[in-house]
């Protein structure tokens, strides 16, 4: 093992411990997720793949870059296709989205941060799970919820936020 962090999560109002454990090896970059029931590990894998397909350009070569990148999208696109969604199940995500999305927005409704007046690691946690969309074809969900939208033009403003994003 070459590192171990322990940290927290919070899910409502309980919070949880959380242990990570790390290792480096020789091959293509994967990653193991144990201790969840099985749909929570399914979702968290592709999490991960999906935050590695947006760092392939800092954990390989140049030559590599292009490989990993498709390996990845391949698994990804295996592992659905195994699951029984394909090319005409984007619309029922998007639409599980704009749900999830409208339920933010009541969250949000009045309030600067998700708990209250000032930052919390809720807002963070929801932050690294949305910020993506504003990159790519999805950031149009962000229009039917401009509260959510607003959150995170706000958020990334901020001055720790917007150092760790240009970094």
């Amino acid at each position: 093992m070459l590192a171990r962090v322990r940290s927290g999560a919070v899910l409502g109002i309980d919070a949880y411990l959380v242990d990570v454990e790390t290792d480096i090896a020789n091959g293509l970059p994967t990653f193991v997720t144990v201790g969840l029931p099985l749909g929570a590990v399914k979702e968290g894998r592709e999490r991960v793949y999906a935050a590695l397909a947006n760092t392939v350009n800092e954990m390989s070569g140049v030559f590599l870059r292009p490989l990993v990148g498709r390996m990845m999208a391949w698994r990804i696109a295996r592992r659905y296709a195994a699951w029984g969604y394909g090319p005409g199940a984007l619309e029922h995500f998007a639409e599980r989205m704009r749900e999830n999305l409208a339920t933010l927005s009541t969250l949000l409704d009045g309030k600067d941060y998700l708990l209250g007046r000032v930052p919390t690691v809720a807002d963070v946690a929801v932050f690294a799970q949305l910020a993506w969309m504003r990159r790519y074809a999805e950031r149009d969900l962000l229009d039917d919820a401009p509260v959510v939208r607003d959150w995170l033009d706000a958020f990334a403003a901020l001055p720790p936020v917007a150092a760790a994003l240009a970094s």
